[in-house]
């Protein structure tokens, strides 16, 4: 018995490499598909698109997002290539641990002792489950609650960003009391406007850095004076920015 279950899942699994290879071109001929069509759109339309698989890819991998909701073919499509590859993957993992269930139920395996415990082990007499404990020390609780409240503190005062999902890392030191960071969607021309906004109220760059991360980008701006409320608000207006936060230093203000 315990012969035919692992000659049973050796096959099943050189299959679902099979399959998952197969699903790594697909997703591959399909980012490239739309990479061609976005380019064929003119630039009106591609600055409206951009702005969709912004939004569309900040809320992708959240756990509870309704793939209703998604505006963008580009994310429909991919939707449905992860949904195939969580089904293989799901029953991949599956038949992983039958063999291990199989040879303690035989008696050619006495102890089974791991630290990523499937639910299928749980509660079994021959499972030594452990916590992992790598990330479960006091120590390490500690340093993870320490790196967290800075990384949020900074982003929330300074407008940097680290170890974000969807946004690439944007630090940049402070050289002036007055910031703006702004989310936006990675088209041409958006710095181009931003900076015209900016110039437009007589306000000087000091400062800038933009990074980007597939569809979305972000950008950290210091001027050398007070940003007033019109300014943000002409900000929010262009065609592509999700988000504006205006960040002053304590020592700042606002007009």
């Amino acid at each position: 018995l315990f012969y035919l279950i692992k000659k049973h899942i050796l096959v099943y699994n050189e299959q679902a490499e099979h399959k998952l290879n197969q699903l790594k071109l697909e997703k591959k001929a399909h980012k490239e598909a739309h990479k061609k069509a976005f380019e064929r759109l003119d630039e009106i339309q591609q600055i409206a698109y951009a702005s969709a698989l912004a939004r569309d890819a900040y809320f992708f991998n959240e756990t509870d997002f309704d793939p209703e909701h998604l505006e963008s073919e580009y994310f429909r499509e991919l939707h449905q290539i992860e949904m195939k590859k969580h089904s293989i993957n799901a029953r991949y993992a599956l038949e992983n641990w039958v063999p291990v269930v199989a040879a303690l139920g035989a008696k050619r395996l006495r102890w089974y002792v791991c630290d990523f415990p499937a639910a299928s082990l749980q509660g079994h007499t021959g499972v030594v489950a452990l916590p992992h404990l790598g990330a479960s020390t006091r120590e390490a609780e500690d340093n993870c609650a320490v790196m967290v409240v800075d990384q949020v503190r900074d982003y929330l005062e300074n407008g940097n960003v680290v170890n974000a999902v969807n946004f690439p890392d944007v630090v940049m030191g402070r050289e002036s009391p007055y910031r703006v960071g702004i989310a936006n969607a990675n088209v041409p021309n958006m710095l181009g406007q931003i900076s015209t906004a900016m110039a437009s109220a007589g306000l000087n760059i000091h400062n800038m850095l933009n990074k980007s991360r597939g569809e979305m980008a972000y950008t950290l701006v210091d001027v050398d004076s007070a940003v007033p409320n019109g300014v943000i608000e002409r900000l929010k207006s262009i065609q592509g920015v999700l988000v504006v936060r205006y960040l002053p230093a304590p020592s700042g203000g606002s007009e």
